[in-house]
């Protein structure tokens, strides 16, 4: 299992405060963050275009090659 923080704000403390909290709680934290952005709430129900050059496909990447904590 992994943690994937998502709709974060870019520059946000919160970001790094939640990172930090989970890690400590043993969770695994991927490197990894989804920002919040409009084209992923815009697209409900539908597909993500090229949804690997986005941080989702960065996601997968680091879930394939070994989670870092």
């Amino acid at each position: 299992m992994a943690v994937l923080l998502t709709r974060t704000v870019a520059g946000a403390v919160s970001t790094g405060v939640w990172r930090e909290l989970l890690t400590e709680a043993g969770d695994r934290v991927l490197s990894v963050h989804v920002g919040r952005l409009e084209r992923f709430a815009q697209a409900y129900g539908d597909p993500i275009v090229n949804a690997s050059a986005t941080a989702y496909g960065d996601a997968v990447t680091e879930l394939l090659n070994g989670v870092r904590t």
